[in-house]
């Protein structure tokens, strides 16, 4: 997430700020602590900047997998940003960038086009043209920006499960005849099939869910990773063919809270469903998916369960706003007892690629399938206590 902000102090011109740039380190966080809070603060709802209490474990992470640079006017610090890639270390596929923070005395200077091109540049080649990023849809400073550089690829919209909701004779049949069951390498074919039958692929707008609320690269090996780390679930029909209906994939990352004094375990899941299904089998197969669901974790906390829902594109270029879910899926989300917790709503971009980088197809790169999921933005208030419990 970006940390601009609104607001930003007027700065003396008088005095011409000496940029400089270099990689980040470890022993950088009384550094990162001056910037969080000067560009930060508000990045967490009430207060809090989730980058302070990730800063210790993104350090544990293989080298190659993580790029960070700061820049400096003079002593302070003026801006940060990070890069985290997925993939085989030797050989990345993609890149999220997260960790955005400029400080606002350091605003309208080039800060974060200087901060984001001294770090995309000393990404592998593999990475450099898919590097993905998101914003809250209330960051509406942030939106306009992105909107202007980096191509918008939807919207992911949060549906939260409840599985007390009252659902129809007809839809829990459905339901009652599917099969859901964690995915092997033995449905890794079966898995790629599905996704890659889907329209959406063909643009290049859908992304895996990775760690934490971080993107990757849709390909065949990121999804050959999903199920050996055993975050896919599969929903079959019925019948001797128990053809495979519908493919759930999971944050690598599980996120705690506490509401009214009680841990909760929230799991986060992104689901794309065959094309050929009508939107009553749709919401029998979600709400198969759903019931499959714990409702407590092994820790004895309270499991719940959210599916969040895209990418979806405006639905006029008049209003690049108004990102909803389609109406297939809503009616289907409905049947199911899902209901939207928020009004807002994550957005995902692709930044371009950068000038002089190879645009030949890498196997190991291809933009293909699938729906993608995230964290949105009401859930940035749970981010600081859940940092430091980030996954692979």
């Amino acid at each position: 997430m970006s940390g601009v902000e609104s607001e930003a102090p007027s700065l003396d011109l008088r005095k011409a700020p000496a940029f400089t740039l270099r990689k980040a380190v470890e022993e950088d966080l009384p550094h990162m602590a001056v910037l969080s809070g000067a560009a930060g603060g508000k990045i967490v709802p009430g207060g809090g900047d989730f980058v302070l209490q990730a800063w210790p474990n993104w350090w544990k992470q293989d080298p190659r997998l993580h790029f960070n640079t700061f820049c400096f006017d003079g002593e302070r610090p003026a801006g940060f940003v990070r890069v985290e890639c997925y993939g085989k270390p030797q050989s990345p596929d993609s890149g999220w960038l997260e960790g955005l923070r400029v400080d606002p005395l350091s605003q309208g200077l080039g800060v974060m086009t200087k901060v984001i091109d001294a770090c995309t540049t000393t990404l592998p080649s593999t990475v450099r043209s898919a590097i993905y990023l998101a914003v809250g849809s209330t960051n509406e400073k942030m939106v306009a920006i992105s909107n202007k550089k980096y191509e918008f690829l939807g919207g992911m919209i949060m549906q939260g499960f409840n599985p007390q909701a009252e659902t129809a004779g007809a839809t829990n049949a459905v339901a009652a005849s599917m099969h859901v069951r964690p995915l092997a390498e033995a449905d890794l074919g079966a898995a790629w099939a599905l996704l890659s039958s889907q329209p959406a692929h063909k643009a290049g707008q859908l992304l895996l869910p990775g760690r934490f609320y971080g993107f990757r690269a849709a390909n065949f090996g990121a999804l050959a990773e999903k199920i050996e780390c055993g975050k896919a679930v599969g929903v079959f029909g019925s019948g001797d063919a128990t053809p495979l209906l519908a493919l759930v994939l999971a944050f690598d990352s599980g996120m705690e809270r506490e509401e009214n004094g009680q841990k909760v375990v929230i799991e986060i899941h992104t689901i794309v469903v065959s094309t050929r299904l009508e939107a009553a089998t749709v919401g029998g197969v979600l709400l198969a998916f759903g019931r499959s669901r714990p409702t407590a974790a092994p820790s004895g906390a309270n499991l719940r369960t959210l599916l969040s829902t895209g990418p979806f594109l405006p639905a006029t270029a008049d209003d690049p706003g108004s990102v909803d879910v389609d109406e297939r899926l809503k009616q289907a989300l409905a049947l199911a007892g899902y209901s939207r917790p928020m009004a807002s709503h994550l957005r995902v971009y692709r930044m371009p690629q950068p000038e002089g980088a190879s645009s030949a197809p890498v196997e190991s790169s291809r933009l293909m399938t699938i729906a993608v999921t995230s964290v949105a933005v009401g859930l940035l208030a749970v981010a600081a206590a859940l940092a430091s419990r980030r996954g692979r």
